[in-house]
């Protein structure tokens, strides 16, 4: 006859004057009595048994006199529950209910068995001042495992902790797990309320930018126009009236209220900026007539000017003009015969 698969409940009496304290393990029980933990009571616990080899240990301190109440249930998975504990020193049992006597003929200890899914409760009563470790084990075979225990434990009292049914263990594991899906929710949506505002800058970012890309745009075409209109004033630096070569003509113009720093001068090889004052000096090199280009983007504006040598003789002058869209500009002065020399204006 196979024999079923049971539990063993291993009481153990050790010495009353060293109580080891439990190594750290990956098992919250482990198997050895030495690292085990001390629970203290009253206390309900609940393991796990995994593998055939698995032994789960737990240590209690007990006093002559005093006695531990018990109240044991494995799940479906066991056929019994047998609590064991070694001949000497003595431990009685009394009170028990559910709780069947079996002896061991391998060790001679004195086990009782409980079956599986049955409230089993029982007193033990030590007869020496010492440490119980309690030994939960597996005999029978490993096609039933895995499956639940639960141990409930009361010091002098009668009546150990009750169990919760399972229905009620089970409405609060659902209550639980409810709990922890109302928070990954609120979490979902504190994180899609995040993403939405994001998403609200990302777009409000993409507006202004576009609005900037169209002002850019708009900038470039005005620059690049053919309607822009430039006017540009062109008179000597010492405040005469005439253009002298190794002198300076200053420049002012402005391009229908655009930024005047964005105006240049060429003239000859040189590139001259108005920058913000709109004005600037060019240096007259050559002499005779004088070609000063004033350049907005594509839009230009030539000014010519005729230039006298600085030689004192020479007669030749251009008074202060002003260039619109017109090709040059200029006024023609009266010839004074009584003067060294006679003032010419072109404006072209």
């Amino acid at each position: 006859m196979t024999r079923a698969s049971i539990v063993v409940f291993l009481l153990v009496i050790v010495s009353a004057t060293a109580v080891a304290q439990p190594a750290a393990g990956t098992d919250e029980y482990p198997a050895d009595c030495d690292e085990a933990p001390l629970v203290e009571t009253p206390t309900t616990l609940r393991g796990t048994i995994d593998v055939g080899s698995d032994v789960d240990s737990v240590r209690l301190e007990a006093q002559r006199g005093d006695y531990l109440s018990v109240r044991a249930m494995a799940g479906e998975g066991a056929d019994t529950f047998v609590v064991s504990s070694p001949p000497d020193p003595e431990i009685n049992f009394r009170n028990e209910s559910g709780a069947v006597e079996h002896i061991d003929l391998n060790t001679y200890d004195y086990e009782r068995e409980i079956a599986a899914g049955v409230e089993g409760t029982y007193e033990v009563w030590p007869q020496a001042d010492g440490v119980l470790c309690l030994q939960i084990d597996d005999e029978g075979t490993p096609e039933r495992l895995p499956y639940d225990w639960r141990l409930s434990l009361a010091e002098n009292d009668p009546q150990p902790p009750e169990f919760v049914p399972a229905s009620e263990e089970l409405r609060d594991r659902v209550d639980a797990l409810g709990s922890r899906v109302d928070e990954q929710q609120q979490r979902i949506e504190r994180l899609q309320s995040l993403l939405d505002a994001r998403n609200r800058t990302v777009s409000e970012l993409r507006s202004r930018l576009a609005a900037k890309n169209e002002t850019i745009e708009g900038l470039r075409s005005q620059s690049s126009g053919d309607d822009v209109t430039i006017d540009v004033t062109v008179t000597p630096t010492d405040g005469g009236q005439t253009f002298v070569s190794g002198e300076k003509a200053r420049v002012e113009a402005e391009a229908d209220g655009a930024a005047t720093a964005n105006l240049v001068v060429e003239y000859g090889s040189g590139v001259y900026e108005l920058g913000g004052a709109g004005s600037v000096a060019v240096p007259l090199a050559e002499t005779g007539e004088q070609s000063l280009t004033v350049r907005y983007g594509e839009t230009t504006e030539t000014v010519s000017i005729d230039v006298a040598s600085s030689d004192p003789q020479s007669a030749a002058s251009t008074p202060t003009g002003t260039a619109g869209s017109g090709p040059g500009f200029g006024l023609v002065g009266a010839a004074v015969a009584l003067l060294a020399g006679a003032l010419f204006a072109r404006r072209r």
